[in-house]
């Protein structure tokens, strides 16, 4: 699928691969707008994630990031996805389907470096934050791997970097 072809644009990956931060400057360079899923579901459901999760556990939390998804497939933008989004088949359908995928792939210690102070991901609540991050990433890089049309290492590039790689990238798709 082609840049042409496509009016949107997701970025999955991990948590800490950088999906906002590059995200927020590929809208800019492409000059579309940027949707960040989670701010999404946060501002539909006037509560934050955690309390999300608090409420209505993992499974509520995908059922509103569901929704939240659906509602921005007739928008031509630049959307950052949360990190589990690949855990619901119907979403990596909805993916495939109505945009062109990059992924921003991270290694674990990065990741783990990157959300060392963030205390706003319940998916990471964990004692051993690290390996609950390990734990995350060898159940979901195969699906990140499976939807991607472009895959990007966040840890090879600065931000600038990693736009650069992209718009080239999309320049030849």
């Amino acid at each position: 699928m082609s840049l042409k072809q496509s009016d949107r644009i997701f970025l999955v990956g991990p948590m800490g691969s950088g999906k906002s931060t590059v995200g927020k400057s590929l809208a800019l360079i492409l000059s579309k707008p940027f949707i960040d899923l989670d701010e999404e579901i946060v501002f539909r459901n006037k509560k934050n994630i955690p309390k999300i999760f608090e409420e209505e556990g993992e499974s509520g939390f995908r059922l509103k990031e569901t929704q939240a998804l659906k509602s921005v497939l007739d928008k031509s933008a630049v959307i950052a996805t949360g990190g589990g989004i690949v855990v619901t088949k119907e979403n990596l359908d909805l993916l495939a389907n109505n945009g062109l995928v990059i992924y921003l792939s991270a290694d674990v210690t990065l990741q783990y470096e990157r959300t060392l102070h963030d205390n706003g991901r319940p998916m990471i609540y964990a004692d051993d934050r690290k390996k609950r991050l390990e734990d995350l990433f060898r159940l979901r890089k195969p699906l990140y791997e499976q939807i991607a049309d472009i895959t990007i290492d966040t840890g090879s590039y600065d931000v600038k970097g990693c736009v650069i790689k992209i718009k080239d990238l999309l320049c030849k798709k």
